[in-house]
């Protein structure tokens, strides 16, 4: 599709804010007070003797605004012009307020016209939010955002299109320039479009109906003001029509002052059968059933929860849980601990933009903290680590620190929970759930216990001296939130070390990995043990499905297992997790065990990533999201 120059409506913007909500300006809240169980109806053909269960549901109302600080700079359902917002009609487009939308329509070709809400100004990193609907017109029609505006010849226009792509365009000193475009992308094509922008400093992201579309880093325009657009190319008579608008000030992640750590698994499961009486069936409000290796829970109706518990599992101490879930358009996910019975627990829940701790005491519910996560933290396969502490409930999303609150629980049942938030009937699938006793370290004594010591990083920056350069045969760049490693030359393999990460023990790494451009039979994956150049271990896959565990010893290379089955995401990002233990070495991708072999000759080493190129070169692989965890046991 064609990106040309548009001629634009200048129009005096001011800077904006915007607050993340679905259809309202109030925030999701707990559980309202009284919670119902009721008895679930016929199950499906389970995996284990049908039984009856009690499946609890819970339905959410909304806190009132008084009720929560949900740190939000403006937000605006379009009941009213509030803000002083610009409205006007020409013989090129029409801007409007009425019946609870602002519309945009554009009558020329090749023409652009923005508004924002002048009594709303900031001078601050903003995320903004809104849902987007071309009423009509040509598919490749902009709608979307203004940010970074200081005037009519330089600003930032983050933009989703009905014909699937999304773009962001730099307006310069008058000179616009396409800085960031995809395709491909989940719009509902005349419908309602859920649209996210982050506007930093020197960095834009976009999502479109919670999908990450485009990100790109740029400095070349200062923070400024925001706003909402429509565009028309070759095609005139477009309209967009938008529900709500929301700033929302950025922030950033927290950071614990005491390391919470697993200590004895008491529990894991990969959902392959019901072995620990989980709650299944399906009931008037919602159902849990175990499939394909997952455990499924969907909610019927919107607003309410829907939870399931291993109910053979005893708990009695403080527990460090973790769990991988996948969620449908509308849902969220979350953990529920201290559960004593339908009238007395604490749940956690997120959808990776919004994320809350609430208890329910004596059938009464309450948020005891909630936080909206900005830029968001979404992947296809989340990873949720709760820890319930007598003192306090803590929450990591996808290994970066959410939320933590102070609270008075009582050990007990622990499960897993959904919600709908927005659209009926949806599902998430929950799997590699695990339950284990939980220990509070200061981060100032670590040395005086045995631990699990992690280190993530989602490459933001060069944290321990990672190696970069551009060679002849290899260039390796930290860009983007990524580790991109290109080889250029045939037959050759690139690892890529942390040097200022000390390793001194055996270790479990994960990474997230994607081929961005090159041969499909090209290796990616993981390097352990690494003494030097001729002495080091891989993990790696390729996107065919291969999957290989192999060593170089004293500069002889030796392969130890491999399989011709792994599931890959041809094209897409494959989550990868490695074991280099001291009896084991293991593969895991997206989830599944493809390689577990029976191994105690590596001995400790460094860690890193690894890339190979097979007869030919000119294979690049970006990482993200890497993590090491390594056990020390201290005498």
């Amino acid at each position: 599709m064609k990106r040309i120059t548009l001629i634009v409506v200048i129009l005096a913007l001011a800077t904006m804010a915007c607050s993340i909500t679905r259809a309202t300006s109030e925030a999701p809240a707990a559980p309202q007070a009284s919670t119902a169980v009721i008895s679930a109806l016929p199950t499906e053909t389970a995996l284990q003797p049908v039984q009856t269960i009690l499946e609890p549901v819970s339905q959410l109302v909304p806190a009132k605004p008084s009720q929560v600080d949900l740190g939000v700079i403006y937000f605006t359902d379009f009941d009213k012009n509030d803000a002083d917002w610009d409205e006007f009609s020409t013989e090129n487009s029409q801007i409007a307020i009425g019946d609870s939308r602002l519309t945009i329509e554009v009558h020329r070709t090749m023409w652009e016209t923005w508004t924002n809400p002048k009594a709303k100004p900031v001078d601050q990193p903003v995320v903004l939010e809104t849902t987007a609907q071309l009423l009509y017109g040509a598919e490749d029609a902009d709608y979307g955002f203004v940010c970074s505006y200081s005037g009519s010849q330089n600003y930032y226009t983050l933009a989703a299109h009905d014909d699937g792509t999304a773009t962001i365009h730099r307006r310069k000193d008058g000179v616009p320039t396409l800085i960031a475009e995809a395709t491909d992308l989940p719009i509902h094509k005349g419908g309602e479009n859920h649209l996210r922008a982050s506007c930093l400093d020197g960095f834009l992201q976009l999502e479109v109906n919670g999908i990450l579309a485009v990100e790109v880093s740029d400095s070349e325009l200062p923070l400024g003001s925001v706003g909402l657009l429509a565009g028309a190319y070759d095609e005139a008579n477009i309209k967009i029509a938008y529900d709500w608008f929301a700033i929302l000030s950025y922030q950033n992640y927290p950071s614990w002052d005491e390391e919470i750590r697993p200590v004895d698994l008491l529990y894991k499961t990969s959902f392959e059968h019901n072995d620990m009486a989980w709650q299944e069936g399906r009931g008037s409000f919602g159902d849990a059933f175990f499939r394909e290796g997952k455990l499924e829970i969907s909610t019927s109706n919107t607003s309410w929860v829907t939870w399931s518990i291993p109910q053979n599992l005893i708990i009695d101490t403080p527990v460090f849980i973790e769990v991988e879930a996948q969620g449908a358009e509308g849902s969220s996910y979350g953990v529920i601990c201290g559960f004593q019975d339908a009238d007395n627990y604490y749940g956690v829940l997120t959808d990776n933009y919004y994320a809350q701790i609430f208890q329910t005491s004596h059938g009464d519910s309450q948020t005891l903290d909630h936080v909206w996560i900005s830029p968001t933290k979404r992947s296809d396969l989340n990873r949720l680590r709760v820890m319930c502490m007598e003192d306090k409930i803590r929450m990591d999303l996808n290994y970066e620190p959410i939320l933590e609150v102070p609270v008075d629980l009582t050990p007990g049942a622990a499960g897993l929970v959904a919600r709908s938030e927005y659209i009926p009937d949806t599902k998430v699938a929950f799997d590699n759930f695990s339950v284990s006793t939980a220990e509070e370290i200061s981060r100032g004594n670590w040395d005086n216990y045995p631990e699990f010591w992690t280190y993530s990083t989602g490459f933001d920056n060069n944290d321990l001296n990672w190696d970069e350069g551009d060679w002849d045969s290899a260039n390796l760049h930290i860009k983007d939130g990524r580790y991109q490693i290109k080889v250029n030359n045939d037959e050759w393999e690139v690892w890529a070390l942390p040097h200022g990460l000390e390793v001194n023990s055996h270790v479990l790494v994960d990474v997230d990995a994607q081929r961005d451009f090159g041969p499909l039979d090209g290796g990616y994956g993981v390097v352990c043990s690494y003494q030097d150049s001729d002495n080091y271990y891989a993990l790696v896959i390729d996107d065919e499905g291969y999957a290989e565990i192999y060593r170089w010893l004293n500069e002889k290379y030796e392969i130890l297992a491999h399989s011709a089955e792994a599931p890959v995401n041809m094209g897409s990002s494959n989550f990868l997790s490695a074991s280099c233990l001291p009896d084991r070495l293991s593969l895991e991708v997206n989830g599944q065990l493809v390689l577990d072999l029976e191994h105690d000759e590596a001995p400790l080493g460094m860690v890193g990533l690894l890339v190979r190129t097979p007869s030919e070169g000119g294979l690049q692989i970006s990482f993200d999201n890497f993590n090491v965890t390594q056990e020390t046991y201290q005498e």
